[in-house]
Formats: structure tokens, sequence, C-alpha cells
């Protein structure tokens, strides 16, 4: 496997997800001076590597969000009183690894999610952290296509 812009985008990815994870459930917050340079580097990461797959999955993962908060307005669950800033600022970072990955990637991590709030939780109002969940679900995709070669 050749260095490449992709490759070292899903390293850094790996890499900030394992630490954001960490502090996520530590203090079920992660630090901005993690999360906004991470959005700038996937950006510019999408520059440097613009194709149709990338804009298609930022445009899902926006398309993620805008739902969130629409489904929040209008439903009687204020969803962003349970998901922080955080998540929402990582899940339009991956976006930025293209449709195929985020979809998986959102999929994968909202299965694991309640599976563990079914397994674990299951009472009244207690707050999962998000982040570890998108980091196995990012993870589990990326072996998968390793994988897949």
């Amino acid at each position: 496997m050749e260095l490449n812009i992709d490759t070292l985008h899903k390293a850094i990815t790996f890499v900030v997800l394992l630490v954001s994870a960490i502090f996520d459930i530590r203090s079920l917050k992660v630090p901005n001076y993690i999360t906004i340079p991470f959005i700038f580097f996937s950006y510019a990461f999408l520059a440097m590597d613009f194709t149709y797959e990338r804009v298609l999955g930022v445009i899902f993962s926006i398309g993620i969000v805008f739902s969130i908060w629409v489904y929040s307005l209008l439903g009687k669950r204020k969803i962003f009183e349970n998901i922080g800033g955080a998540d929402i600022k990582i899940i339009l970072a991956l976006g930025t690894l293209g449709y195929s990955y985020i979809s998986k990637i959102i999929i994968i991590s909202s299965l694991l999610g309640v599976t563990f709030w079914l397994i674990f939780i299951r009472r009244g109002d207690v707050r999962i952290p998000l982040v570890p969940f998108l980091f196995l679900g990012c993870t589990a995709t990326s072996i998968y296509a390793l994988l897949s070669l």
C-alpha cells in the first residue's frame, strides 16, 4: 500500500478519532482544539483529492446533521441536548472520506450505540458518548475496505 493523500487522510482520521473517543469516554466532552483543526484538515484533504464520491459524503453528512436538527425541532425530544457539538463536528469531518465510508460509519456506529444502550444502560437519562462508536464504525469500515482489496 502506497502512502498517498487518501491514506494520510485516513491515518490522521484514525488518530484524531482515537484521541477524541478517549476524551469522550472520560468526560463526555471533546475539546475544540481537537475537533476544529480536524474539520479544517479534513476539508483540506477534500480539496487535494476532490472527487464526486467525497462531495456526496459531505452532502450526506450535512444531511444527517440537518435531519437530526429538524427532528429535534419538530419532535418532543431535544436530540441536540444529547448529541454534543463535537459529535456533530466529527460527523461533518468524516463526510470528507466519501459517501461509501460515511454511510457505513453511520450505520455501524448507530447499531453499536443502540446495542450498547440496550445491553448496558436502558435506564433513564444516561448520556452515552457517541465518538467511541464513530471511532469503531470508522475502524470497521477501514478494515473492511483493506480486506476487500
